[in-house]
């Protein structure tokens, strides 16, 4: 029913403005063959920035393609840091492994006779050390700033994939409009004047 309402309305209006409107209305017919060339234009512009956009046939760069390809280098380059994070940490727990054995002598002091006296050595305590332990630290700060890094970089390779599906849904966007664009303009430029004109 809103349709019917609708319609009735614009009968209205053109009944009533029909006078004033009937100037514009016989020139229409001219003015709409070079609107829909503007439109053909337009509609091509609008298909090769879809083109641009997205991977589909006619242009060799576009940057889906390229930001498709930045994401795989940075998923790349966080597979080799996870490798490298592994080797390190690995590393600082064989160093932290060594130890290095150590001799604490225990003596007893036996007077001389001269007012002095001699230590003597009765046992060896052994023990050992870890001296690189702090080494081991360090490398295991490294691996942690490291396994940070390659967090941002799984997140920016995240990131530029879902920038990728939105520049290809973008791309395809443009390419309905610009062939729509081109159909009613193709449309407008049919249109041409009467011959009573």
């Amino acid at each position: 029913m809103a349709g019917l309402t609708s319609f009735l309305r614009v009968l209205g209006a053109l009944w009533k403005f029909g006078d004033a409107l009937a100037p514009m209305f016989e020139q229409l017919p001219g003015l709409l063959p070079p609107a829909g060339q503007a439109m053909v234009t337009g509609g091509n512009q609008a298909i090769n920035a879809g083109k641009t956009l997205r991977k589909q046939g006619g242009f060799t760069v576009n940057a889906e393609e390229l930001i498709d390809d930045l994401s795989t280098a940075i998923a790349t380059a966080q597979t080799a840091l996870d490798d490298a994070i592994t080797k390190i940490t690995a590393a600082a727990d064989q160093i932290d492994a060594v130890s290095v054995p150590t001799f604490a002598p225990t003596t007893v002091s036996i007077p001389n006779g001269l007012g002095g006296s001699v230590s003597v050595i009765t046992g060896l305590g052994l023990s050992s050390v870890k001296p690189f332990t702090p080494m081991h630290n360090r490398l295991d700060d490294v691996a942690t700033y490291l396994q940070e890094l390659s967090t941002e970089l799984g997140n920016t390779s995240t990131k530029l994939t879902n920038l990728s599906d939105s520049l290809a849904s973008t791309g395809g966007n443009l390419n309905t409009l610009g062939t729509a664009l081109k159909d009613v303009g193709e449309a407008f430029q049919q249109v041409t004047a009467s011959p009573d004109a």
